[in-house]
């Protein structure tokens, strides 16, 4: 198949999948009194946290039913409306991701089948995401929900502990340009310890993370995700320690996320991040809300190393990365953001100051051999996010405007999420987008198709799949991601990538130039601790 056959079969497949959101979005539409259902638990006090937390976040009239489940009484949180369908859309974009849409003609049928059976814990006080994370990635990972589902914990009046252990193994197509091998394996026991103090008012969360990898010893890790303390008093809530805080709409780029350090290692596609040493002052008032951040201290971007796939042939030094600021790591770095949610509409504008997460590099010789030394210069970006929803669809934007790396520049992701919900009158919900990308220090940037199906089952089944493709250089990456729990105590997941390198010739920029060898499937086995 000639280059220009490619270009035209992709340009004219992306046709397709539009014209095939359009003619569906027309049979999308359904009057009746429907219910969202939020989670089914078998504690009725989770049951209760989760209908305040519904109340104080959607300001919806959330209700507990009991419902039958294998000879168990579930305590279900749902709320009625007249356009449940299109409010779906909007309530998991405000965080509540695991969310689904019982029908008003099944409900005194046997639908117990169809209960998210979510053993997690919400408190009261836990912030719920204001930014619309839609993020395909993030969702299909269970990432989005305050807990990831299924972890049962072991109360002690306020102590919660529950974790999990994982097995990865990753399966790649062809030995790796250095003789990388084609067979990667891990074990990662991922603890997690929650006090909520008698107050209610306050809590301490610590989540550290262990890791043993067969191949690459850059993979073998120590950590701590998160070590932190939350108080909240009327109108304003405190967050100190080691956290994660994301920002962003968009699904394939995050412009304007960077509180937070990318981690390399534990994934390529730069979704995982390392967690952040702060203090955060969040205000909240009708007039929105303001978070003013310091972040103490700086992480390094993590690399795979030597014997590790996904990473490019001039191996990179970690010992010796270089700094604009005096203070090297131990710079204190600011950030400031405000949003508001309006009728169907989320804004935010924010400022980051310091140092930056995405190192620049510095070839050197060392001992005959080249090297890559990383490079963090001192920045100024200012973000902002628009997700807007209407009916069905969500339509995103983010941009950035970034100076301190040579010549200031802009970049930005548009596009747009459109949700069928219960397909063909069913329980399936499909989900399509699509988006656009500029970066004023590239050439081309590539456009994004792809496609969610949730089948809202008892094992929170979904298939996320999707193209990248770069019209200028020819590459075309396709990826699928696939999750299903297995009874109340596991989860498997498997994730596939495909690279295609596209066409050098014509002097396009290169998206995947070095890891076009590394196509991959990538299968993890997740056993929930406590179940």
């Amino acid at each position: 198949m000639t280059r220009r056959t490619k270009e035209t079969f992709f340009k004219s497949t992306i046709l397709k999948l539009l014209a095939i959101a359009v003619v569906t979005m027309v049979e999308a539409s359904y009057a009746g009194h429907d219910a969202i259902v939020f989670g089914s638990f078998l504690n009725e006090q989770n049951a209760v946290v989760k209908r305040q937390q519904v109340i104080q976040s959607l300001e919806l009239d959330a209700t507990i039913e009991p419902v039958q489940i294998d000879r168990q009484t579930w305590y279900r949180v749902l709320a009625y409306h007249v356009s449940a369908r299109d409010l779906l859309v909007k309530v998991r974009l405000e965080g509540f991701s695991n969310s689904w849409l019982l029908l008003e003609s099944s409900r005194n049928t046997a639908t117990a089948v169809n209960a998210t059976l979510d053993r997690e814990r919400s408190p009261p006080d836990s912030p719920v995401p204001s930014t619309g994370l839609a993020k395909l990635k993030r969702l299909n990972a269970g990432e989005a929900s305050p807990l990831p589902k299924g972890r049962e914990r072991i109360r002690r009046d306020d102590l919660e502990m529950y974790g999990d252990i994982s097995y990865e193994n990753r399966f790649f197509g062809k030995t790796g340009p250095s003789d990388q091998d084609k067979f990667h394996a891990s074990v990662t026991f991922s603890p997690e310890l929650y006090v909520r103090l008698r107050d209610q008012k306050s809590s301490f969360t610590f989540k550290p993370k262990f890791r043993g990898d067969s191949v690459d010893s850059r993979r073998n890790v120590i950590d701590i995700q998160e070590l932190s303390w939350v108080d909240v008093k009327d109108s304003v809530e405190t967050r100190v320690g080691i956290r994660k805080d994301f920002w962003g709409v968009t699904e394939t780029f995050h412009r304007v996320d960077i509180i937070n350090q990318t981690d390399l290692v534990e994934s390529f596609d730069g979704e995982d991040k390392l967690g952040q040493p702060m203090i955060n002052l969040s205000f909240e008032g009708n007039w929105g809300t303001i978070d003013l951040y310091a972040l103490l201290g700086f992480r390094e971007r993590t690399f795979p190393g030597e014997n590790g796939r996904l990473r490019g042939p001039i191996p990179i030094d970690l010992n010796s990365a270089e700094y604009e600021s005096g203070a090297k790591n131990r710079r204190i770095d600011f950030a400031i953001r405000w949003n508001q949610d309006y009728e169907n509409t989320q804004l935010a504008l924010s400022h980051f100051s310091g140092t930056s997460r995405e190192p620049e590099f510095l070839s050197v010789l060392r001992e005959g051999s080249p090297s890559l030394t990383p490079y963090y210069s001192v920045i100024e970006q200012t973000g902002i996010e628009l997700l807007y929803i209407i009916g069905g669809m969500a339509v995103k934007l983010e941009a950035i405007s970034r100076s301190g790396q040579g010549e200031r520049f802009s970049a930005a992701t548009a596009g747009f999420e459109y949700t069928q919900v219960g397909i063909f009158d069913t329980r399936l919900d499909l989900g399509w987008l699509m988006e656009i990308n500029h970066d004023d220090r590239q050439r081309s940037s590539p456009i994004a198709v792809g496609t969610r199906l949730t089948f809202n089952d008892l094992y929170d089944s979904q298939i996320l799949s999707g193209v990248l493709w770069n019209e200028d250089s020819g590459e075309t990456n396709v990826f699928v991601e696939a999750s299903r729990r297995i009874g109340g105590c596991c989860k498997l997941s498997l994730e596939s990538m495909y690279f295609n390198g596209g066409l050098t010739t014509n002097g396009g920029n290169q998206m995947s130039e070095y890891i076009r060898d590394d196509d991959f499937v990538r299968l993890e086995f997740i056993y929930f601790l406590g179940s």
